[in-house]
């Protein structure tokens, strides 16, 4: 093998073994999450609960879009604020006394949280 094609394969192998960024980590990790938390069918938060007689609460923006277009809204329309335990996405459901997000839900979060502030250099 020349050195050149050496040289290639060493830097494609580096960048396959290179970490997600933020909006990579969102769409494979943290978006499967949360279309089934808050909005899937009859399970999610936001979905319709078979014999419910208050009906369907209102899905967040997100809840139904493609994965990179519930990045766009979480990330331009204040869901995730600083991308802090203390965003919107994180604490409504404290706020208003509903449903918590369990602690696996929680660990996906802040790990995509943790990817975005260091992208964004917070």
């Amino acid at each position: 093998m020349g050195k050149w094609a050496l040289l290639a394969s060493v830097l494609l192998g580096c960048a396959a073994d290179s970490p997600p960024n933020a909006q990579q980590y969102f769409e494979r990790d943290a978006y499967p999450v949360l279309e089934q938390k808050c909005g899937d069918g009859t399970a999610g938060c936001h979905a319709i609960a078979p014999g419910d007689p208050f009906g369907e609460v209102p899905a967040p923006a997100f809840v139904g879009l493609s994965s990179d277009g519930a990045y766009d809204v979480l990330t331009q329309e204040g869901y995730t604020g600083a991308f802090t335990d203390r965003a919107p996405l994180v604490t409504a459901h404290q706020r208003l006394s509903v449903a918590t997000i369990d602690p696996a839900t929680l660990a996906v979060i802040e790990q995509w949280f943790a990817i975005e502030r260091h992208e964004r250099g917070y």
